[in-house]
Formats: structure tokens, C-alpha cells, sequence
């Protein structure tokens, strides 16, 4: 239950009336440029299409228009040293053509070129056939290496949009990686906070959301399929990429087949990203790409394997957050209609200036009552910077926004309905009309007053 406002409503509100408009998101511009890279070694591999050997040396020239690889029988590797020890924001990989080729590659970090450490297998990343494409991917890690490797086991291999020759091989079809150093723009991971978990999971599991967490969850699923985990983000967020770390790239395995899912309702769920079957002893973290843009409040896992053992690190979640509504309050008071006595109780929640180029705001609204309930839907267009209540005013400031918006259920008899319980839930509708909510809060209407 969430906290309430005890005053009276008055019948003239007395408003402050302010006009909705757009805002427009500020964006900074990223002006960095690529880490200088040695080439150190790779692997003579041989390709398949024509026999010929490739020089990987290029790989690590952001400049380089030539085509490095196509299919191979064999283990992709390729390792180079940047020129100063440097932590590593963000990479970007240059595909010839086909953006779904560079899913499985495995990218490595070292300090001192033999111990090699966060390993990112790539995943998720859509088919977009484009000469000379780009895919970015953001790295949260704050250790300065010396060297990186590219690498892609032939056990990962593609079998979905090639030809038939290329179902026994590998793809590693690419122009350039580049690495960057670019602290300013450094993604805050999204906040999440734990709900719940699969039946017989070790209390542990609630840790994995944090992406600090250095203790591995291990949880033994058998026989179990469905959702594995579910959390909220502290608002709603447009997912980019999903980070899963595990403990030993052995265990990559049990994250085969794991499928997110979000919603803002916590009722009906649409999948935003999946791993998918071959994940082996490749990589400790599993990197997930999200192109879906929609905001969600709820994220889960959910399990769809037949493998029993799950464990997992921590999960990250990046993507950029969006103005939700904030709290529900309630306010009430009594008068005579027609000789009767009614009441009427008012919700308000507030908004940040930064939503104000929504479509609307409003309300989910269910009554319970002695033999019954009601339910309905309220959306208004129209926000205030204050309210009368009481003879005083109350500003969106003091509730924890910028403005405020409210509805009225009005004309309630006492007689007829005596106690009603009221669940209350605020939202607000994108200009994509997505509709985003807040936290249910409920008020008990009871003696004269609206109380929690």
C-alpha cells in the first residue's frame, strides 16, 4: 500500500490549467574515436568458398573495405594488443554484409595476453542486410586490458538463412572491429528490483539482478519449465542489450533456451530477446541485443529447455528509462444529493515535465464492494501544477512531480455501497500508445473517509 494524502475535497478545485506540449529527448554526441590495435596472431584458416587464406591483421582497421572471411570448418581466432592499456565502453563490428553472421562470435578481454576474461558471446542480433553494416554493443566493465581476441568455435555453428554448404561450418564474414574508450558515454545499467522466482529456488537468485553480484545462483530445474524469474525496473524502460554472466563458460549451457519476456501489466508478456541452443564452453557472458522499442515495467525468464541445471551470476539490463506516473493519492467528502448522502473520492498521481508530450494519463480503477465490484478505465488529457483542498492548495511539488492529474468518482451513495475498497493504478499512454503503469495502490472508503 502506498501512502495517501488525508484531506477533505472541496467542491471547487480551483485548478491551475497548463497547456500539454512535446519534448523533445536531448542527446549527446559521441565523439570518440576507435583504440589503436596490433595485430599479435590468428588463426590460417582456409575459405571455404574459394581456398583462400585470410589476412586478419586487417580486422583491426576501421578503414579496412575488404572482405575478412566467409564459412569455415574450423576454429575462428584472431587476437590483438592495444597500444595503451584501456578500458573498453563500447565495440563495433563492421559486417560485409549479412549482420546475423556476427551472432556466436566471442569477444575476449585480457591484460596480459594468456589470461583471458568476459568473454561476450554475441546474440540476438537481427538480420539486417546491408553493405558494410554496423552493430554497436556497449561494455560495462570498468578493468583496463592490453589485449582482446575475436574467436567463433566451429561447435557454434549457423544453421538458419545459409545454404547447405554452410550448415557444416562456421560464418565469420566481417570488415572491422573497433574498440572504444568513452567513459562520458558509459550506459547506467536499469535498476531492478526482485518479485519472484521459480518454486525451489535458493533465496540467492534475488542477487543475479544486480549486476555487481560475484556469487553464482546454481539451481537445479528439473521437470521444471516456465517462468524462472520475474522483476520490475524502477520505471519503464526501452531495452538495448541484455548481459547474462556466468561463473565458467562450462555452465554456458544451462542458459540455452532462455527466453525474456516484458510487460506492463504483469499479465500479458511479449519476448524481447533469446538465447538460443548452442551455447557451449564459449565466452562466461552471454550478450543479448534488444530491437524491440517499447518501454516495459516487468521483465522475466522464463525456462524452455529440457536441461536441468540453471545458474547464473548476475543479469544487466541497459536501455534508457521513460517518464512514468508517479503514486496514487486519494482525497474525499461527503455531501447530500437529492436528499441522499453521497460521497465522492478523488485519485491524483503525478508526471514529470518530460511526459508531457504523452497521449494521455489516467486511471485502472476497481471497486469492491459487499456483493459486488466495478471496474473501469479513465483517461484525462488535461494536468494541473496545483489542487484545493481544504481551503489550501496542494502542488505537484509536494507529491513528487511536476504535475498533477486527476479523476473523480463521484456520487457514491453511503447507504447502497458502505465500505468499498478501491485499487487504484495510474498510467500513462506513450505517444506510441503504449500504456505505462505504476504501482497499484489501494484505499479503503470507510465512516466517512478514505483510509488505507
Amino acid at each position: 500500500m502506498k501512502k495517501r494524502i488525508s484531506l477533505s475535497l472541496v467542491a471547487a478545485m480551483l485548478f491551475a490549467l497548463v497547456a500539454m506540449f512535446a519534448v523533445a529527448p536531448a542527446s549527446a554526441a559521441d565523439a570518440s574515436t576507435p583504440l589503436a590495435v596490433t595485430h599479435v596472431s590468428a588463426t590460417e584458416n582456409l575459405d571455404n568458398d574459394g581456398g583462400n587464406a585470410i589476412d586478419w591483421s586487417k580486422v583491426w582497421d576501421p578503414s579496412n573495405t575488404t572482405r575478412l572471411g566467409a564459412h569455415f570448418n574450423e576454429d575462428v581466432e584472431m587476437i590483438g594488443k592495444l597500444t595503451i592499456p584501456s578500458r573498453i565502453t563500447k565495440i563495433t563490428i563492421c559486417n560485409q554484409y549479412y549482420s546475423t553472421r556476427s551472432n556466436n562470435i566471442v569477444i575476449s578481454f585480457s591484460t596480459d595476453g594468456e589470461t583471458w576474461t568476459n568473454a561476450i558471446t554475441l546474440l540476438g542480433i537481427p538480420n539486417v542486410r546491408k553493405t558494410a553494416n554496423t552493430y554497436t554493443l556497449p561494455v560495462v566493465d570498468d578493468t583496463e586490458y592490453s589485449y582482446v581476441k575475436l574467436s567463433k568455435p566451429v561447435a557454434l555453428k549457423e544453421t538458419k538463412g545459409e545454404s547447405s554448404s554452410a550448415n557444416d561450418s562456421i560464418w565469420f564474414d566481417l570488415r572491422w572491429v573497433a574498440f572504444y574508450c568513452d567513459t562520458e558515454s558509459v550506459p547506467a545499467p536499469a535498476k531492478v528490483n526482485h518479485i519472484s522466482a521459480m518454486d525451489g529456488a535458493p533465496a540467492t537468485i534475488a542477487n543475479i539482478w544486480n549486476p555487481d553480484n560475484a556469487t553464482s545462483c546454481n539451481f537445479n530445474t528439473s521437470g521444471k519449465n516456465g517462468e524462472l524469474l520475474r522483476g520490475s525496473f524502477e520505471a519503464p524502460t526501452v531495452l538495448t542489450d541484455i548481459y547474462a554472466k556466468l561463473l565458467y563458460p562450462s555452465y554456458n549451457a544451462r542458459m540455452n533456451h532462455m527466453i525474456f519476456e516484458g510487460s506492463n501489466d504483469g499479465e500479458t508478456w511479449t519476448e524481447v530477446a533469446r538465447t538460443n541452443g548452442t551455447l557451449g564452453n564459449a565466452g562466461n557472458i552471454v550478450h543479448l541485443r534488444v530491437t524491440d522499442t517499447t518501454p516495459y515495467k516487468y521483465i522475466r525468464m522464463v525456462k524452455n529447455q529440457t536441461y536441468g541445471w540453471w545458474s547464473c551470476i548476475s543479469l544487466t539490463f541497459l536501455g534508457e528509462s521513460v517518464p512514468a506516473a508517479g503514486e496514487a493519492y486519494a482525497q474525499s467528502k461527503n455531501y447530500t444529493y437529492e436528499g441522499n448522502e453521497v460521497y465522492a473520492v478523488r485519485f491524483l498521481s503525478t508526471i514529470s515535465a518530460d511526459a508531457l508530450g504523452y497521449q494521455s494519463v489516467g486511471f485502472d480503477i476497481k471497486a469492491t464492494y459487499e456483493g459486488g465490484e466495478q471496474s473501469f478505465s479513465k483517461d484525462v488529457t488535461t494536468v494541473y501544477t496545483s489542487v484545493m483542498a481544504n481551503g489550501e492548495p496542494v502542488t505537484a511539488t509536494q507529491l513528487g512531480g511536476d504535475y498533477i492529474f486527476a479523476v473523480t468518482v463521484d456520487r457514491i451513495s453511503i447507504a447502497k455501497y458502505g465500505e468499498i475498497t478501491f485499487e487504484v493504478r495510474p498510467y500513462v499512454v506513450t505517444d506510441k500508445g503504449v500504456k505505462l503503469y505504476s504501482d497499484t495502490c489501494i484505499f479503503v472508503y470507510n465512516d466517512g473517509v478514505v483510509v488505507e
